[in-house]
């Protein structure tokens, strides 16, 4: 069987989520040619890092472990060949998808270029200002798997289009009145197309 390169030492060998593994997140490796590492992460909440991680000898689709992984110790150099950046971002991408397709979740454009979307944003934002959260554009970039940067920019762009009340203007996480007619004709548009 071919399995994707990931690193040196490690290729993927299988990438599921949903209802095919208890709802949750499941990404496997083989390892150095000798081991399957199991990582998995449930589907809810905002972490993006594993939940378990197994590693057991690695065995063909045959059911024949190779022959010299019965005699390996499970050593530092094994788990340092781990791709854990590469299952931090698939286990990421399968929640940010999981939490959208459930509703748990607006989905934000992956670019943005109409007012409409900038009062979506500005719409996520103010609720969780409204929410009482401390610092929202860092809640929501871990969130959304945006960077601070640009989500702070992309803030400060819906501020200038006037969807998004100013710091110097009370809370700074208001919608403004052009944002709430904006998302009204959005969800009047997409009411309509319906029935």
């Amino acid at each position: 069987m071919t399995y994707t390169r990931i690193t040196d030492g490690a290729e993927l060998v299988s990438e599921l989520s949903g209802s095919d593994v208890d709802d949750d997140v499941e990404v496997r490796y083989r390892v150095l040619d000798l081991w399957m590492v199991t990582i998995r992460s449930a589907t809810s909440g905002l972490d993006t890092g594993p939940e378990t991680l197994t590693v057991e000898p690695f065995v063909d689709e045959d059911g024949r472990a190779e022959e010299s992984s019965r005699d390996e110790l499970l050593t530092g150099d094994v788990l340092r060949a781990v791709p854990m950046q590469d299952a931090r971002r698939r286990i990421k991408r399968a929640k940010l998808e999981w939490a959208q397709t459930h509703g748990y979740m607006d989905p934000i454009p992956s670019r943005f270029s109409t007012d409409r979307d900038f009062a979506l944003l500005a719409r996520i934002y103010a609720d969780a200002v409204a929410a009482g959260q401390r610092n929202p554009i860092k809640n929501l970039s871990v969130r959304y798997g945006i960077s601070r940067n640009t989500l702070s920019a992309r803030i400060r762009v819906a501020r200038d289009r006037g969807l998004l009340t100013r710091p110097d203007e009370g809370d700074g996480g208001s919608l403004t009145p052009a944002a709430v007619a904006l998302l009204e004709q959005q969800a009047g548009e997409a009411g309509g197309s319906d029935g």
